[in-house]
């Protein structure tokens, strides 16, 4: 019996190893930030402005364009237009020019009614109060389309040909 009683003893013994033994066990653990950085962003993409062939210049000649603007949300963007390759310091109004170096006269503007210049900003040569004024915005992410409405006013004399200038359309973010 005493026999048994080693051997009850010794499984009694074996089994409460077995059953606490992952009491002793330890742990730790640490944190770690997970972040990213969203940068303020801009894109601007814009589509010729085409006249057509309005024959005589005896009346305004208007058509209109689009520049869409795409930036990160929340950022404030302000949108200028360039005075162009033949701009007239002496009229104060751009110019388109053929081949033969004949120009027409012609002007951008912020509004339906072409009453407000599209002017640079104040980093342009000479700065944006002596030309014109800017668009502003506030990004959404999303595009955001602006409608640059241009003029030509009647002149006289313009002889035939392809007229043209190049406008460069700059967003500041």
């Amino acid at each position: 019996m005493f026999e048994m009683h080693k051997l009850v003893v010794s499984l009694a013994a074996g089994l409460s190893l077995l059953c606490f033994g992952t009491a002793n066990a330890a742990s730790t653990n640490t944190s770690f930030t997970v972040q990213v950085t969203v940068s303020t962003e801009c894109s601007i993409a814009a589509s010729n402005l085409i006249f057509g062939d309005p024959g005589a210049f005896t009346a305004n000649v208007d058509s209109a364009t689009q520049i869409s603007i795409t930036c990160t949300p929340s950022t404030p963007y302000t949108v200028s237009l360039s005075r162009g390759n033949q701009y007239m310091w002496e009229s104060f109004m751009r110019r388109m020019q053929s081949a033969a170096a004949n120009q027409i006269k012609y002007e951008l503007y912020t509004d339906e009614a072409r009453t407000t210049i599209w002017g640079e900003t104040a980093t342009a040569p000479g700065g944006a109060g002596l030309f014109g004024e800017q668009v502003s915005g506030t990004g959404n992410g999303s595009a955001q389309t602006l409608t640059v409405y241009g003029r030509i006013p009647p002149q006289t004399a313009v002889p035939a040909g392809l007229y043209q200038d190049t406008i460069t359309a700059t967003v500041e973010y």
